[in-house]
């Protein structure tokens, strides 16, 4: 799907016409006993907007997610019977559609802006592979930064 997208020059405001494909993005949240953080988790991706197309969990083990998150239609479940965090995201990116990967523990929470500052930066900077940002965390005082990755 393309869109048109009308930009004005700030030197002579001749309208510019850009097309270009929508960007998607597929957040993969591989979910070992975390059935007390993961709805919130969900519930917060949600609030980012129409460019996250998917929400993919991967439950290992005897956890499960699935009896915690309200029904939506852009959130799947997969399963992973050994609890292994890289064969479920191995598992989650082999059934990833969208055009960027967000990897999320199940307990991070996005600012409220991260897929739009996301979208923004890939359209300025034309598509790349990789993306590398600051998070904070929260999980020890004092709050700390670190690099995290989209890809």
């Amino acid at each position: 799907i393309s869109k048109i997208i009308f930009i004005k020059q700030e030197t002579d405001f001749k309208e510019k016409i850009i097309i270009m494909k929508n960007i998607f993005f597929s957040i993969l949240i591989p979910s070992y006993h975390s059935e007390v953080f993961i709805n919130e988790t969900v519930e917060n991706v949600l609030t980012q907007g129409d460019d996250v197309l998917e929400i993919l969990i991967c439950d290992q083990a005897d956890t499960n997610s699935k009896s915690v998150i309200k029904n939506c239609k852009k959130v799947s479940f997969f399963y992973q019977e050994i609890p292994s965090t890289f064969l479920a995201r191995k598992k989650l990116i082999e059934n990833a559609k969208g055009d960027y990967l967000l990897f999320l523990d199940s307990d991070d929470l996005l600012h409220p802006k991260t897929i739009e500052i996301l979208k923004k930066a890939i359209l300025e900077t034309g598509k790349m592979d990789v993306y590398k940002y600051k998070i904070q965390t929260f999980e020890t005082a004092p709050v700390f930064e670190k690099d995290f990755i989209c890809m």
